[in-house]
């Protein structure tokens, strides 16, 4: 369902002229040569590139053997609106609507492909920090284990913290969250600490064991 949303946006926005073809590029002030990303000997248009380029010829030849039916015109519009138009029973004409979203779908994918392949780009994942494996552990009996975390939006300062209560037997004893306004990052973290104690002290567990990812607060 996804893959038809997306090629029957590409198809609208090809019948509004609105696909980045390099004859369009050239209008809008970039200074390219024209030539069809595909073929690489006619100039590009959407035109060209959706039905007289050779991979769309060769695309739409075998739609046309395979459903029996052909369609021939000048323009993108007028080929789309012939096609379109042709008479089928319901259920093949649900399969020809798909067969031209996937042909339009695969001519620019393979025209997007190519015009990558030019800057020759090369993957090349960023280096993770040091990765550090944590495994919780229960805390001694009649403990209550505390886990807490917060993070904020450096842009709006928008923010919010957590934290759970678990004992020995690793059984929630309880629960907060708490979204928060203005605050910095580790202002997140120190609230989310008093928070944890205030909410074990009025729950009666004052023997207390904290965990925290921010070394600073612990």
């Amino acid at each position: 369902m996804m893959g038809r949303f997306l090629a029957s946006r590409l198809i609208s926005r090809l019948l509004l002229n609105r696909l980045p073809t390099e004859d369009r590029l050239c209008k809008v002030g970039f200074h390219l040569a024209s030539r069809c990303s595909v073929c690489g000997v006619n100039s590009e248009s959407s035109d060209h590139l959706f039905i007289r380029c050779p991979l769309a010829i060769a695309l739409w030849e075998v739609v046309f053997s395979a459903f029996q039916r052909r369609v021939s015109a000048d323009t993108w519009s007028s080929f789309f609106s012939q096609a379109m138009s042709v008479s089928f029973s319901d259920h093949v004409r649900d399969l020809w609507k798909t067969t031209i979203h996937v042909v339009v779908w695969s001519v620019w994918i393979a025209h997007d492909l190519l015009i990558l392949r030019r800057f020759d780009l090369r993957g090349c994942p960023a280096k993770a920090s040091v990765i550090m494996s944590v495994i919780w552990s229960p805390p001694a009996p009649g403990w209550t284990k505390v886990n807490t975390d917060g993070a904020a939006l450096s842009s709006s300062g928008a923010g919010g913290c957590g934290g759970i209560f678990r004992n020995c037997r690793a059984f929630i004893k309880g629960c907060f969250v708490v979204p928060l306004d203005h605050v910095f990052s580790f202002e997140v973290e120190l609230l989310a600490a008093s928070i944890s104690i205030n909410f074990a002290w009025h729950n009666g567990w004052h023997r207390i064991w904290f965990e925290s990812d921010s070394s600073y607060v612990v």
